[in-house]
């Protein structure tokens, strides 16, 4: 009875941890992919207000580095090619949002 109890000590939090990794990893990536593309819209926005008259790779630039910092702020680190393609998608996001609210006023105001 003792080998089985401490086969069972051995073995569970293995079988356990395979089970939360194996169906909660996908769910926790999607949480981060989410919240790392709202920190992305915020860097496209504070790139776009803060540096208005640079061009555009510079804003690039600028956002891409100030998505690191907020990233690293909340413990995710992230390379320069993951940063660039997060505020890349969050730059369309920003502004099909724009063109979305620039059509609706424009259909009520007919």
């Amino acid at each position: 009875m003792d080998l089985a109890k401490d086969l069972f000590l051995l073995f569970f939090p293995i079988f356990l941890s395979f089970l939360v990794s194996r169906f909660s990893l996908p769910f926790l990536k999607g949480k981060r992919y989410e919240k790392l593309l709202h920190l992305a819209e915020d860097a496209v926005r504070f790139a776009e207000d803060a540096f208005p008259g640079s061009e555009g790779t510079e804003k690039l630039k600028k956002a891409v580095e100030y998505l690191q910092t907020l990233a690293l702020e909340l413990g995710f680190r992230l390379e320069n090619q993951e940063a660039e393609e997060k505020i890349r998608i969050a730059f369309q996001r920003v502004q099909k949002e724009a063109l979305a609210r620039i059509l609706e006023r424009a259909l009520k105001g007919k």
